[in-house]
C-alpha cells in the first residue's frame, strides 16, 4: 500500500538520499499522525457492539461483510468508521501507517519486525481502536544495515518530540511527520 506515495516528491528525494549515502545507518524512525479521526468523538466506555439499524436498501450487507463474523448493520460500520472497529479495520495505522512508512520500510529494507510494543494506549477498549497510541515496531540488522526502531504515534494528543535545533542533526533518527 502507500501508492500515493509513489509518486510524491518525497518518496524520490529520499530514494536518491538513501543512494547517495546521505541517508544511511539509520537506528531510529518517528513516524506521526495527528488527523482527527471519526472514532474520536465515541464513548471508549461502550459495553457492546451498536445496535442494529435497518440495512439500505442500496447495501448488500452479507457480501460487504465478506469473511468478517457475522455483525448486525449499524451506520458505523460503513462509510469509513469500519477502520476504526477491531473486527474490520486497523486504525490510524492501518489507514495512515502505510502512506507515512512507506518510504523507508522500501528503501531501508525493513521486512517484517521481530518484536512490537505497545507502549500507550489512551481509551483502549474491547471494540474499536484507541483514541491515541505509541507503538514501537523493532526491525533487525538487514543487508549491511543496523537494526531500527519505528515509534508510531498517533492522537490529537500524542504529538512526539522533535528536536528543536537549527544545526542539521546528527543522528540516525528519521522523522515522518
Amino acid at each position: 500500500m502507500g501508492n500515493q506515495g509513489h509518486s510524491e516528491a518525497n518518496y524520490f528525494q529520499f530514494k536518491a538520499w538513501k543512494e547517495a549515502g546521505i541517508i544511511k545507518d539509520v537506528t531510529a524512525i518517528t513516524a506521526h499522525m495527528n488527523s482527527p479521526r471519526r472514532w474520536h468523538g465515541w464513548d471508549p466506555n461502550i459495553k457492546s457492539f451498536p445496535p442494529a439499524e435497518p440495512i439500505p436498501s442500496t447495501l448488500d450487507w452479507d457480501t460487504w461483510l465478506g469473511v468478517v463474523k457475522h455483525h448486525d448493520f449499524n451506520k458505523d460500520f460503513v462509510n469509513g468508521q469500519w477502520r476504526c472497529w477491531y473486527d474490520f479495520g486497523m486504525g490510524a495505522l492501518g489507514d495512515w501507517g502505510a502512506h507515512i512508512l512507506d518510504t523507508a520500510h522500501e528503501f531501508l529494507d525493513l521486512g517484517l519486525p521481530y518484536e512490537v510494543n505497545p507502549t500507550y494506549l489512551k481509551d483502549h477498549n474491547p471494540f474499536f481502536f484507541p483514541m491515541s497510541s505509541t507503538i514501537v515496531f523493532r526491525f533487525p540488522e538487514r543487508n549491511n544495515m543496523p537494526a531500527v526502531d519505528v515509534t508510531w504515534y498517533d492522537g490529537l494528543d500524542n504529538i512526539p518530540q522533535v528536536p528543536k535545533t537549527t544545526e542539521p542533526l546528527k543522528s540516525t533518527r528519521i522523522y515522518l511527520l
